[in-house]
């Protein structure tokens, strides 16, 4: 992977509680926006916010399992200002409200799986 994505990818890791968008990492990077998009999707097989999402909902996951925090609280920690937002796009990529999704996996009705490198050491 190219080594400009894998810098952009540690960013997102370290700031997903931050606003975080294109615009913002271009201009981290010193990358045009576009040129960024395309590099982005290219190198990682996904766009730029696709991988975003993803990232906040594995994290928004992994607190939901670990922590007794509220929803509204992971959901800041995660970068969502917008709990309402935050339920839409939590339930429709998993099916389910963060709710839900922590009463199942606390029942084992959720496979547990293992995660690695996700947190940052701070």
């Amino acid at each position: 992977m190219d080594y400009r994505v894998e810098a952009i990818i540690g960013v997102l890791r370290k700031n997903l509680n931050n606003d975080i968008s294109i615009k913002k990492i271009s201009e981290i990077t010193q990358l045009n926006p576009c040129y960024l998009s395309t590099l982005f999707k290219k190198e990682s097989g996904v766009s730029f916010s696709s991988y975003l999402r993803s990232l906040r909902m594995r994290y928004a996951k992994i607190y939901l399992r670990r922590s007794l925090m509220e929803i509204k609280t992971i959901a800041y920690n995660i970068g969502y200002k917008d709990i309402s937002h935050f339920y839409g796009v939590f339930k429709k990529m998993t099916g389910l409200t963060p709710s839900e999704y922590r009463s199942k996996y606390k029942k084992g009705l959720i496979k547990r799986t293992v995660e690695k490198n996700l947190f940052i050491s701070q």
